[in-house]
């Protein structure tokens, strides 16, 4: 289970909403994202897998609600999000 804490208070987040794998100049991208409750904004956990080189993990946000609302809107129509070689519409445009 992948806990993160959220980017504008602190608080413990383990409830991901959604996540999207992708490809990009080789390396491989997960992100999944959490709504912290408390404060009404997103956090975007980010793994980044390096095809050379150390992994990492980093975080993003706060995102605005509506921004975060978005793009989970976004990757839910994905049918497998976490597939990095779908050539869905949405992976094509994250992947960008």
């Amino acid at each position: 289970m992948l806990n993160v804490a959220c980017s504008k208070c602190g608080a413990e987040l383990s409830e991901r909403a959604t996540g999207i794998a992708y490809e990009g100049m080789g390396d491989e991208y997960i992100e999944d994202y959490f709504l912290c409750r408390a404060c009404d904004v997103w956090t975007v956990s980010v793994l980044h897998d390096c095809f050379m080189g150390e992994d990492s993990r980093s975080t993003r946000g706060p995102l605005p609600r509506a921004q975060g609302d978005s793009d989970v809107a976004k990757i839910n129509r994905c049918r497998d999000p976490y597939d990095k070689r779908c050539d869905c519409e949405i992976h094509r445009e994250w992947s960008r």
